[in-house]
C-alpha cells in the first residue's frame, strides 16, 4: 500500500469513526461530556505528542500520527466513551487480506506476546491493535506508553501480516 493511500485510508477511517459515534442510535446518551473531552486533550498534549482533534455534536476522535519502518505513516485514533478511553490502529484493512489459518494463528501467538494490547478483526473484517482503559485511571505518562504500544503493536503485527497481503 502507498503512503498516500495509507493517508487516504486513515482520513477516511477517522470520518467514518466520527460519523458512527455521532449517528448510531443510542450514542446521544454515550457521548463523552466536555470534562471528558478536556480530559483527553490534556493527556494527548501532555503525553508530547501531536494530535488533531475531529469533534461533532459532542463526540469527540482525537488522531496522533506515527511513523514507523515497515507501516509508514500511520494514526492512532483515541475516543473516550462512557468513562473508557479507547486507542487503537487499524493496522491492514480487511479486503486486503487472505485470512488463511496461518495468519490467524500468527495473530493469536502475537497477540499472546503483547500485554494490555487487543489483536483482533473489526466488524468489517479490517485487523486492529486496541487498548481500552478506564479514563480516570490514566496520566500523562500512561497516555505516552499507550501510544507507543500501540504504534510497536501495529508495527509488529503489519510484519507478521505482510506475507497474507494481497498486493
Amino acid at each position: 500500500m502507498t503512503r498516500h493511500a495509507r493517508q487516504v485510508t486513515a482520513r477516511a477511517s477517522v470520518a467514518l469513526l466520527a460519523a458512527v459515534l455521532v449517528c448510531v442510535p443510542g450514542t446521544a446518551n454515550a457521548q463523552p461530556g466536555p470534562s471528558e473531552i478536556l480530559r483527553v486533550d490534556d493527556l494527548l498534549r501532555d503525553s508530547g505528542y501531536k494530535y488533531t482533534r475531529v469533534t461533532s455534536n459532542s463526540a469527540a476522535v482525537w488522531t496522533v500520527p506515527f511513523t514507523r519502518d515497515a507501516l509508514g505513516s500511520t494514526r492512532v485514533i483515541v475516543s473516550t466513551d462512557k468513562g473508557v478511553l479507547v486507542s487503537f490502529v487499524t493496522v491492514v484493512e480487511g479486503t486486503k487480506l487472505r485470512k488463511a489459518p496461518e495468519l490467524l494463528m500468527k495473530m493469536l501467538q502475537i497477540n499472546n506476546s503483547l500485554d494490555q494490547v487487543k489483536i483482533g478483526f473489526d466488524e468489517d473484517g479490517d485487523a486492529f491493535v486496541r487498548i481500552d482503559e478506564a479514563l480516570r485511571l490514566v496520566d500523562a505518562q500512561e497516555m505516552k506508553a499507550v501510544l507507543d504500544q500501540l504504534s510497536a503493536a501495529a508495527e509488529e503485527l503489519f510484519i507478521a501480516m505482510r506475507p497474507f497481503i494481497n498486493r
